[in-house]
């Protein structure tokens, strides 16, 4: 993992998917991983990782450059 080379904590909470019954609603809540006070979200088979809230998003393959300049 990219936290252990570079000597960052980081703390994961996995994402879950809730399902209403006799409804046709599904909510989806992202894996979250915190990294530097940073909230990163990340949904299963998304390539797109949304940056403490779903404004700014950066492509999963870019997470370590901008892990290590910010």
């Amino acid at each position: 993992m990219i936290c252990r080379f570079a000597c960052y904590k980081y703390s994961i909470k996995q994402g879950s998917i809730i399902n209403i019954k006799r409804n046709n609603i599904v909510y989806v809540s992202p894996h979250i991983i915190t990294i530097k006070e940073n909230n990163y979200l990340i949904f299963n088979g998304s390539d797109k990782v949304f940056i403490n809230d779903y404004s700014k998003y950066i492509k999963l393959k870019d997470i370590e450059a901008y892990i290590k300049s910010n």
